[in-house]
């Protein structure tokens, strides 16, 4: 998939959406809207570098723990 503009779809979304329409009989609107906001969570999770467990903290959470902030 792609337009005009020079917008691409990756393959991952296009599968994601693909196995969202078919998993919960979406419409393609809908599969796409959920495929590409689950693609953006993720790009964000990179750009802020936010780990999924305090085990292991990484980028930003590193930085902010050795100023001496905690979780509240």
């Amino acid at each position: 998939m792609g337009l005009a503009h020079g917008f691409n779809i990756s393959s991952d979304v296009k599968e994601i959406a693909k196995e969202l329409k078919e998993g919960y009989k979406l419409t393609d609107f809908e599969a796409l809207t959920l495929a590409l906001k689950a693609e953006q969570n993720e790009l964000l999770k990179r750009a802020f570098v936010i780990s999924s467990t305090d085990a292991h903290p990484t980028g930003l959470e590193a930085i902010a723990t050795a100023l001496g902030y905690k979780n509240r």
